[in-house]
């Protein structure tokens, strides 16, 4: 249904009319809904693929080193010693 000069052309009642419309505007609701729905389905199907995948490795304390910048200030996370280069002083 188009504009309400279009409805009054065809000899639509104005209440027709707005009912049309309102039930137009629920349908675009339901249809937001349904593709919110999907999306969240797809994302969860995602996660559970990625989640299938990776398998976690824990971080010994052993192998681990706390780095400084040349201020004194330390890092806020450990890095593993196996990244790190020697450095001979």
């Amino acid at each position: 249904m188009g504009s309400l000069r279009v409805a009054l052309e065809q000899q639509i009642l104005e209440t027709d009319w707005a009912q049309a419309q309102f039930d137009q505007l629920n349908l675009l609701d339901e249809k937001r809904l349904r593709a919110a729905d999907h999306v969240r389905a797809y994302q969860m199907k995602m996660a559970r693929a990625f989640k299938k995948r990776v398998k976690p490795r824990p971080l010994h304390v052993e192998g681990a080193a706390w780095l400084m910048d040349l201020d004194g200030n330390q890092f806020s996370e450990p890095t593993n010693v196996d990244q790190l280069k020697r450095y001979y002083v």
